[in-house]
Parts: structure tokens; C-alpha cells; sequence
């Protein structure tokens, strides 16, 4: 290169490769960041005719939960797209599965790992070896979200029984705190005892008393 050329390291007869920027956003959030080099600008008092002039550099954002048009894919790029459009609701999931058990039935390893981790689900990824059938290759979501969906329920069981004894507990021991107060005003101090060892007693006594739940 001499000249221009040599100073500028393009020739004449250079081109520059186009660059289309995509981002693939999956987010459960809605996207309010900015979509173009303009967005990040303070355009504020600058005329309309020199805004028009300023070079801007835009980006294509997909947003995969709020794509509406998922019938386009011809692959199982659209299943992923749809379960985490649905992926916030656990009931609504599994009946859009049970809607399309063909293909969530023997969904590719592939795209089942994809949706594992766009929709940050442990569960999923727990669940994978006892789904997957013993060629490999292929896994049963209809399976993995029925039995994601019973653990859940079990749960909820499980920490509602918890609750509830924890609810218990607190209340008896408001009720005997109440009893506590009028036996030792009154004096007392032996019924207390005998209160405090026998529950059958301390019933009677909450009645005698008005003290109620």
C-alpha cells in the first residue's frame, strides 16, 4: 500500500463484513434497557433536523417470552420458547405439555438441558436421568413436569403441617401465658404447677377462667 492507502490501511478495493447484532434476550422480566446506540444518548436540546443526522446503531432484540410468534420455528427452538412463556405458572405449564404430549413426550436431550437452564430450574435438571429414556437423546417432559409438579404439592403439604404445628405451639403458649398471669395473681402457684405438667387440666382450667382461643 502506498499513500492514503498505506496511512489509512483500507484499500480501494477493501469491503467491510456486515454485522447484524442480536440478543437473545430470556429474561422473566420485561427488557427496559436500551435497544440502540441512540438510547444511550442525552439528545435532550439538540434540534430535530441534527437528531435525524446522528449516526445510530440499533440492535435486533428477541425477547423469548414475550415472542408471540413461535409458529415460524420449525425446530424445537419453539417448545423452548413456549415452556418458558409458561414457565411461571406451574399448572398452565402443565396443561400447555399435556396439550402437546407428542412432542414433549420424547423431546430432544438437547433442547430439555436448553430449557433446564433458561428457566433456572433445579428441579428439572434433578429429575432428567429418571425421564430419559435408555437409548439416550430423548427426554419425557410430560413426566418430568408431572412428577416436578407432585413434589411440589407434597411440599406444600409437608410445610403446611409444619405451619400448623408452629401455629399451634404459639397459640397454646399465649393461652398458658394468659392462665400464668391470673393463677400467680391470685396466688395460686400449685394449680400452675399441675397446669403446666397436665394438658387435660389446663383445659379445664381455660374454661373455668373465659380464656379462649
Amino acid at each position: 500500500m502506498k499513500g492514503a492507502e498505506f496511512l489509512s490501511g483500507f484499500s480501494k478495493t477493501d469491503k467491510l463484513i456486515p454485522t447484524l447484532t442480536l440478543v437473545l434476550y430470556w429474561g422473566a422480566e420485561v427488557w427496559d434497557g436500551p435497544k440502540s446506540l441512540k438510547d444511550m444518548m442525552d439528545l435532550s436540546g439538540i434540534p430535530e433536523h441534527l437528531k435525524k443526522r446522528v449516526a445510530d446503531y440499533p440492535m435486533e432484540l428477541l425477547e423469548v417470552r414475550n415472542f408471540s410468534d413461535t409458529k415460524r420455528f420449525r425446530t424445537d427452538v419453539r417448545q423452548v420458547f413456549e415452556f418458558l412463556q409458561y414457565a411461571a405458572d406451574k399448572e398452565k405449564l402443565a396443561e400447555y405439555i399435556a396439550t402437546n404430549q407428542d412432542v414433549f413426550s420424547k423431546l430432544d436431550e438437547q433442547a430439555y438441558d436448553m430449557i433446564s437452564c433458561m428457566s433456572k430450574s433445579s428441579e428439572l435438571k434433578m429429575i432428567k436421568k429418571k425421564c430419559q429414556d435408555k437409548k439416550g437423546g430423548k427426554v419425557d417432559m410430560c413426566k418430568a413436569i408431572t412428577d416436578m409438579i407432585a413434589d411440589g404439592r407434597k411440599e406444600g403439604k409437608r410445610e403446611g403441617r409444619r405451619e400448623g404445628r408452629r401455629e399451634g405451639k404459639r397459640e397454646g403458649e399465649l393461652l398458658f401465658a394468659r392462665l400464668t398471669q391470673i393463677l400467680l395473681k391470685d396466688g395460686k402457684v400449685e394449680i400452675l404447677s399441675r397446669a403446666a405438667d397436665d394438658e387435660g387440666y389446663r383445659k379445664e382450667l381455660y374454661k373455668r377462667y373465659g380464656i379462649e382461643r
